[in-house]
């Protein structure tokens, strides 16, 4: 039998062997692949999640199944102060990611970069790449410079505009061109910001998504009639409606009015710089919520002439009185000086009307003293 000093050695090498083995193996290793996979997927940037292979063997491959991959550039960063790569390294890393990354699915794939023609192929294999992944949300912005260029640039492929897997879709300085069609089956949320719309695009678009929720147009243009006859779109946003500076008034794709026929939305937001005399609502009878405050766009110098007076107050009481069928009409601070000039000269009272706390300077347009007071006394 092992005598008493012998069993004492075999104890204490057991429990050397037990912590040298548990140094080895840290805890966290050692939690499932899908838990692995949830920590790594919440850095910020893949090349952060690829970084993690360095770790151990246990972690070497976990990064390949990040759900989530969000890729950003930009020219100068002022705010976070970090080393920004040359163009061509930024598109360099993204190829050498994705071409080791494997077939997993994509729940969210962003990219925010700058843009230059030739890389447009690059990027399309990326586009084709995720969403042979499944991806559900596709986030592309490109900019100028660090800031986003108003004459959308990117070209995508044809093949972009038949997919069944993508269903929120942001597109930032896309030039949208589908030669056959769009047939975007699952989508639900949509959002384009700088992007050309005319009336013959918007109706391609609203025709080939069928389960369209949510509408978001930012500071697009060239579009003069939004006829949405599907009864899932609820929500509808026009977020600025400026032309850029290079078009000339008198061109075919120069707008002066918008016709909305939305017999089935729920919300509308009508927000930012307007370029435009009048927005017509035809048939909104569904509106539960709605939200204005847009300004009109401003002269060279940033200030409004005074003939944009006769333009707001004519646009307001025209959107007013079409919405007083409407629960509650949120007026936006932009909307305010507009609306007190309507008051001023004798504009009736709408219940469902409310109004921000004028505890602040709208401008110098306005008496705020008697804007606080109607507002106060219940007017509006």
């Amino acid at each position: 039998m092992e005598n008493e000093e012998g069993q004492s050695h075999r104890k204490k090498r057991s429990k050397i062997e037990e912590i040298v083995k548990e140094a080895k193996s840290d805890r966290i290793s050692a939690l499932p692949d899908c838990l692995l996979t949830e920590i790594v997927s919440r850095l910020p940037y893949p090349k952060d999640a690829v970084n993690t292979r360095k770790l151990s063997k246990r972690w070497k491959h976990v990064w390949n199944c990040i759900p989530n991959l969000k890729f950003k550039r930009r020219d100068v960063d002022y705010y976070e102060r970090t080393y920004v790569p040359p163009l061509p390294c930024f598109f360099s890393s993204v190829n050498m990611f994705l071409s080791q990354r494997g077939q997993s699915t994509i729940n969210k794939f962003e990219l925010s970069t700058s843009y230059e023609p030739q890389f447009e192929s690059q990027v399309n294999k990326w586009i084709r790449y995720a969403i042979s992944c499944n991806v559900k949300d596709l986030n592309l912005r490109f900019f100028d410079g660090g800031y986003f260029d108003l004459e959308p640039r990117f070209v995508f492929d044809q093949s972009f505009y038949v997919n069944s897997c993508i269903t929120d879709l942001t597109l930032a300085g896309c030039l949208l061109d589908p030669f056959e069609g769009i047939s975007w089956k699952n989508l639900r949320t949509l959002y384009i910001k700088h992007g050309i719309m005319d009336d013959d695009l918007m109706e391609t678009i609203l025709s080939g998504t069928p389960l369209l929720e949510t509408l978001n147009l930012e500071y697009c243009y060239g579009y003069g009639r939004l006829d949405i006859t599907s009864k899932s779109l609820k929500n509808l946003v026009i977020s600025g409606y400026v032309f850029p500076e290079y078009l000339d008034s008198d061109s075919d794709d120069h707008v002066d009015f918008v016709e909305i026929n939305a017999p089935s939305i729920l919300s509308l937001k009508i927000e930012e710089e307007l370029g435009l005399s009048k927005i017509l609502l035809k048939d909104v009878s569904s509106l539960v919520k709605v939200g204005l405050d847009y300004e009109t766009e401003k002269g060279d110098d940033g200030k409004k002439v005074p003939w944009h007076h006769d333009w707001e107050e004519e646009m307001l009481e025209r959107l007013l009185l079409s919405l007083t069928h409407v629960n509650e009409v949120n007026i936006g601070y932009n909307c305010c000086n507009a609306l007190y000039r309507l008051k001023a000269g004798g504009f009736k009272r709408l219940s469902n009307l409310k109004v921000p706390d004028v505890t602040l300077p709208l401008s110098s347009e306005t008496d705020l003293e008697d804007l606080a007071d109607w507002a106060e006394m219940g007017d509006y």
